[in-house]
């Protein structure tokens, strides 16, 4: 996942908690 595509679905989750798991558990290939 680009950056780009991170900050918004940040910006999406913004207002849950969520926003940690989704980092923790993302599969995010470097």
């Amino acid at each position: 996942a680009s950056i780009e595509t991170i900050q918004k679905l940040v910006d999406k989750l913004e207002d849950h908690d969520d926003v940690t798991n989704l980092y923790t558990n993302a599969d995010f290939p470097e």
